[in-house]
């Protein structure tokens, strides 16, 4: 239909458009799996006029999703919700500029990018003959091949923000990285200005020529695929650790691992787009457990998967806190989890305006994924609880409790949970002498994820007394908390509803256990289970369990020890309990229940689960 009036959707009014709106817009008929629902609308604007128009009078709340040819991506089986834009061909011309410059539309194929730029006599380019998409995905995801990126060619990006403002952005902007770039979320590239070298137009023929036989003989190219599964980690080919771990040939149902390119999965036939994503995750099950690598995805998965009974989850993200940036990467693994079990996911960035957007959200329940103040403290929880809305995990008087590492000690020691002693010290008061023993570890009083944690050693790493111009939590904090330091192993033990899952080793390659070790990808070494006796197993289990209880801990819950091996029982230690622990790919609460069999998903909707169970009793 043409929305050249204003047509009101699901309780939003779809702007006027000159350009083409198709309500259940059909994705499937050029998604390269041949998966996937219906666009809830799918639009196609006339020129970038009328795109801008278009996104400075739509709702600010409605979903925008930016689609290409869809050569990288799997459309969950439920569909896309909001508008999903795909540009038609107006958008696709191609022009050569002065200085071996190619202007090129966003709704351009690589193919027809590279050849323009051979007729022109324009080298550097060539490997665009290798990426099977538009100019405008090339851009977002910095694709490249054959050893060179978009990232190499770029000169400048135009886009139309979210809110319909037009802006040009230099190729610095971008802070492109491997297959990622900085562009907004739901930001639409519109057009591309590549630059090349002088070169000879036979000779760069003849690469395209190469580039073509080569990906024809080592790429199922006329099977229904999406392309790179896997992003390549350092140092190393995700189709080898692929192969290695014995998935060469994996089905699930009509889904295929590759036979010919192992980094690619299939399409047989009949396959829905919940299996194929379903085998990914089986792929990257498999590689963790051969080789310890966790593989990301390359492919963009989008859209909500099937669900008999869908329920509205607003996911709670960011915020200010220390962990700003862990929360984000979680909230975004909990929102992509629930999106693909078929449920309608609001995605909110808490800001001092939260009440007031969870309110016009209207979600069933809340998924909060922050991490430190205010959404590990109490405060969030006592927000929502005045508000009358269901969340997850912990309530008001447990999260006030927890986040305070010394009223932690006052509620469980008293019922024989082993802790080590500490002391509230004033960080003035370090300057002058050392409040306990060396060697011994200061830390905030109420941040989680190690942050500000510092171990004073006896050789005098920051001083002795520490002195003043020494980096450490004293320079940021007025008070600490002191705790004899205790030698041995880092243990970790995650709580989900009422079960201990497992026992987590964690051996960073150097320092401590610290938030970069946490959150950095091989930084640290996790074993699970952990390579320890038995008795020392279950009593870390028991211990973590009776903590989750006494504290009132709901949902899940991660406990951290320390255990002095030299000592037996008498060695092991309670040093924290987090009642909001990361949901990050390296974070240990996901990675405790795949050893039991858990995939992300379904640890993500036990814990949705758990809290409309306990809410509605």
């Amino acid at each position: 239909m043409n929305a050249a009036s204003a047509t009101v959707i699901d309780g939003f009014v779809l702007p006027p458009l000159r350009g083409q709106a198709e309500a259940g817009g059909a994705l499937a008929d050029f998604i390269w799996f041949r998966t996937g629902g219906q666009a809830e609308w799918l639009v196609r604007p006339a020129d970038v006029e009328d795109l801008a128009a278009f996104l400075a009078a739509l709702p600010s709340d409605v979903p925008v999703f930016p689609i290409g040819v869809g050569s990288n991506l799997i459309v969950r089986d439920g569909g896309v919700p909001g508008v999903t834009i795909r540009l038609p061909k107006s958008f696709a011309r191609v022009t050569v500029e002065p200085g071996n410059r190619i202007r090129t539309g966003a709704a351009a194929m690589g193919i027809t990018i590279a050849s323009a730029a051979r007729d022109a006599g324009v080298a550097g380019l060539e490997f665009l003959r290798g990426i099977p998409g538009t100019a405008g995905g090339a851009v977002r995801m910095n694709a490249g091949a054959y050893g060179r990126d978009v990232s190499d060619i770029l000169v400048e990006a135009t886009i139309v923000l979210r809110d319909g403002t037009v802006e040009t952005w230099p190729v610095a902007r971008l802070h492109y990285s491997y297959r990622h770039s900085g562009l907004p979320e739901c930001a639409v590239v519109v057009e591309a200005l590549f630059e090349g070298v002088p070169g000879d137009p036979g000779a760069i023929g003849m690469e395209m020529d190469r580039i073509a036989a080569e990906r024809e003989a080592s790429q199922p190219l006329r099977s229904r695929t999406g392309g790179s599964t896997f992003k390549n980690p350092d140092g190393e080919k995700a189709w080898r650790l692929v192969d290695e771990a014995g998935c060469r040939g994996l089905r699930i149902g009509d889904a295929q691992v590759s036979e010919k390119h192992t980094n690619f999965l299939l399409n047989l036939g009949g396959a829905s787009s919940a299996q194929i994503e379903a085998l990914g995750e089986e792929v990257r099950r498999r590689v963790k457990q051969k080789s310890g690598v966790t593989l990301e995805w390359e492919i963009q998965r989008v859209g909500r998967g099937v669900n008999a009974n869908p329920l509205h989850i607003a996911v709670l993200m960011g915020g200010w806190s220390s962990e700003r940036e862990v929360s984000l990467v979680s909230g975004a693994g909990v929102a992509d989890a629930l999106e693909s079990l078929g449920h309608r996911v609001t995605r909110i960035d808490m800001d001092r305006d939260v009440a007031l957007r969870i309110a016009d959200a209207k979600p069933d329940v809340v998924f909060n994924a922050l991490h430190g103040t205010p959404g590990e403290d109490g405060s969030v929880q006592g927000m929502l609880d005045l508000m009358g809305i269901k969340y997850t995990h912990s309530g008001m008087a447990t999260s006030v409790i927890a986040i305070d590492k010394q009223l932690t000690k006052h509620e469980l020691t008293p019922h024989g949970i082993p802790m080590p002693e500490g002391l509230i010290v004033d960080c003035e008061s370090l300057y002058a002498g050392d409040p306990i023993e060396r060697p011994y570890v200061l830390k905030p009083v109420n941040e989680g994820s190690s942050v500000g944690v510092a171990i004073v050693t006896s050789d005098g790493n920051y001083g002795t007394p520490i002195a003043r111009d020494a980096e450490g939590p004293w320079r940021h904090f007025d008070s600490l908390l002191a705790e004899p330091f205790i030698p041995g192993r880092e243990l970790t033990v995650a709580i989900l509803g009422d079960r201990a899952l497992a026992v987590t080793e964690l051996k960073p390659k150097s320092g401590f256990y610290d938030y970069d070790a946490k959150y950095v990808d091989g930084l640290t070494e996790h074993v699970c289970p952990a390579e320890i006796p038995e008795d020392i197993a279950e009593e870390a289990k028991a211990i973590a369990l009776k903590a989750h209880r006494l504290l009132g801990c709901k949902g899940t819950s991660r406990s951290d020890f320390r255990w002095d091996d030299a000592k037996g029982l008498a060695g092991l230690y309670l040093l924290e309990v987090n009642t909001q622990p990361g949901m990050t790919p390296l974070s240990l609460v996901p990675e405790q229940g795949r050893h039991i069999g858990l995939s992300y998903a379904e640890l993500v909707q036990r814990i949705v689960d758990e809290a409309l169970d306990r809410k509605a009793a």
